[in-house]
């Protein structure tokens, strides 16, 4: 089960950063054999939309006066699929996939409130990767959380590498997803055995 995951997860990051900017006007994706640069061509808050990743350059590679350092480092954990337990989501919580583009505009209204105030830019940035999105074959899977109807919370399991990247955002005191139901239905269907929260 572990054997190369810290390079799946990798993997599974850097496609998660840069898929939908393929199939989308306007947004470019660079790839060498040890970059990948995804840019959204939107500024401001949608800057998490605009990724560097799978960074391995040679020690040996000149930059002049520039010393590079380390960003950001992030901790990563994983499990079986078949190993994990839990109670189910909140009993008020319909969770669905995002399958229209109202929902999806749900769901990037959810990831917008974690600014203050609201980015519109991320708003922006799912108004125009819809299409993609939306596609019976995009490796993300986006699901919102509706509580008596009003959309409030937002998650994605994004399949790639043999990694199912968790990725997970509600409005405050409001319930959770319930990924984990959802990872079992999605991962089954992918047959990915190992999950990775991002």
């Amino acid at each position: 089960m572990y054997a190369g995951l810290t390079e799946r997860i990798e993997a599974n990051f850097a496609e998660h950063a840069c898929h939908l900017h393929r199939r989308a006007d306007g947004m470019t994706v660079t790839e060498t054999d040890d970059l990948v640069i995804a840019d959204s061509g939107i500024e401001g808050d949608a800057g998490i939309f605009n990724v560097v990743a799978n960074a391995r350059f040679a020690p040996d590679i000149p930059f002049g006066s520039v010393e590079l350092t380390a960003g950001q480092r992030e901790a990563a954990m994983c499990a079986r699929v078949a190993d994990l337990s839990g109670a189910g989501p909140h009993p008020d919580l319909e969770i669905r996939r995002v399958r229209t583009p109202e929902e999806l505009a749900d769901y990037a209204r959810i990831l917008a409130a974690g600014w203050n105030p609201p980015a519109a830019t991320v708003v922006e940035f799912y108004d125009r990767v819809a299409p993609a999105a939306l596609t019976d074959d995009c490796p993300a899977h986006y699901l919102i959380g509706y509580h008596h109807g009003e959309p409030v919370s937002a998650g994605e399991i994004f399949l790639h590498a043999e990694v199912a990247g968790i990725h997970d955002r509600r409005r405050e005191s409001r319930p959770r997803t319930g990924s984990l139901a959802s990872l079992r239905e999605s991962v089954g269907r992918g047959g990915l055995q190992t999950r990775a929260p991002q």
